[in-house]
């Protein structure tokens, strides 16, 4: 746990921004649970609010270039639907989609993905690579 972060919030200094950030860090340590009630409760209130999220069942994306686009729509679709169902997207990958299958299921699975991102990142296409970007790059 971050003390600073803690501290900065008991004294009222995180903005709104800064404080989901700092309780989806909470919850998914599982620490939102562990220190006293008010933040079990707060934690609760986010979620249900749409603010913050329940724990990932795997790792969050790392920031960064997660492949290039060099191989071609087709195969790039099929690499983002793969990466998908590695993070649990529930499809069956198969070769045989057709161009328009792909093209929906490749949007879908990029908005799956989007889940994975770290605070303050977005997963997806941009200027011709998909990966882990800071908001600050979103198109």
């Amino acid at each position: 746990m971050n003390i600073d972060k803690l501290i900065a919030y008991e004294n009222g200094e995180l903005d709104q921004e800064q404080t989901i950030s700092f309780f989806q860090e909470l919850i998914d340590s599982g620490e939102a649970y562990s220190l006293q009630g008010h933040y079990g409760r707060a934690a609760e209130r986010l979620i249900e609010a749409g603010y913050c999220h329940r724990p990932l069942p795997f790792p969050r994306l790392e920031p960064g270039l997660l492949f290039d686009g060099a191989a071609g729509y087709q195969a790039n679709a099929k690499r983002v639907i793969d990466l998908a169902v590695e993070k649990g997207f529930d499809i069956m990958p198969t070769p045989d989609y057709s161009p328009d299958d792909l093209m929906d299921i490749e949007a879908e699975a990029s908005e799956h993905l989007e889940a994975y991102a770290p605070a303050g990142y977005w997963v997806g296409w941009h200027q011709g690579d998909f990966g882990v970007y800071p908001l600050e790059d979103e198109e």
